[in-house]
């Protein structure tokens, strides 16, 4: 059975996650999570790995946290393939790891948890909201 030809979408997508993984590779304080092929989940016992996801953020980059163990995930896709995007996400990564190892503040403000919970104003705003549930439901 012949292979399928990729598509450019496809190999481009592949093409710019090999640059990413390589660039993660010259960044001594990560590693990479497993051997993916574009999807790419980052951790690190050097830094809080938090704190280097509020600095890309800030950049514009949106990544996911993981937990168990601490880590940050994207997928790559098309806006990753256009040129010059892949190496631009490596020297913001390299300055988010610089960043991490002297943060502005000593909680990271992202974390974990997908969704509302994923902030420090989420979870207020979800506690606040649980307790007007509560409120609301509970008869003594």
């Amino acid at each position: 059975m012949a292979r399928p030809v990729p598509n450019s979408t496809s190999s481009g997508c592949m093409r710019a996650a090999e640059t990413i993984r390589a660039g993660v590779a010259t960044i001594p304080e990560l590693t990479i999570a497993g051997a993916p092929t574009f999807l790419i989940s980052m951790l690190s016992e050097v830094v809080d790995i938090f704190h280097v996801n509020d600095y890309l953020a800030q950049r514009g980059w949106r990544l996911n946290g993981c937990q168990r163990p601490p880590g940050i995930h994207f997928c790559i896709t098309l806006p990753q393939t256009v040129p010059g995007v892949a190496e631009r996400f490596i020297e913001d990564l390299r300055a988010a790891v610089g960043y991490a190892k002297h943060p502005a503040q000593p909680q990271a403000a992202s974390g974990a948890m997908y969704g509302l919970c994923g902030s420090a104003g989420g979870q207020a705003m979800l506690n606040e909201m649980l307790f007007d549930f509560v409120d609301a439901t509970y008869e003594p």
